[in-house]
């Protein structure tokens, strides 16, 4: 589609924890492929923002297809006791258990990286 801010482009949004995703419309100049590599860096847990402990995140096996959901274990509802062996997939993908957002987010690692001197 065009429009004054150049032509534009509607984009499906992978959902995110309890964010159903949804489309959007942006200025194609703007948008970039992103890297499966990228998208795994990047991920934190969608109940309490963070990515540590690492050990304790479940990323979904829809990840990067279908969703951008990841979890840790005691973020879910119900929680889980260990990680599971097999397969988890979030609730957008079919999966049981729902995300539960923390009243107080953990401080990411990255974020607390850059207060270092």
């Amino acid at each position: 589609r065009g429009s004054g801010g150049g032509a534009t482009a509607i984009v499906r949004l992978l959902p995110v924890g309890p964010d159903p995703g949804g489309s959007a419309d942006f200025v194609m100049a703007s948008l970039e492929p992103a890297e499966e590599d990228q998208l795994i860096l990047g991920a934190v847990c969608a109940g309490c923002d963070s990515a540590e402990p690492e050990e304790e995140l479940l990323m979904c096996e829809g990840f990067g297809r279908q969703c951008l959901c990841c979890a840790h274990i005691g973020c879910l509802q119900p929680a889980l006791k260990a990680v599971p062996k097999g397969p988890w997939m979030c609730q957008h993908c079919g999966g049981l258990s729902t995300i539960v957002a923390s009243a107080t987010p953990r401080k990411r690692a990255r974020d607390s990286d850059a207060d270092v001197t």
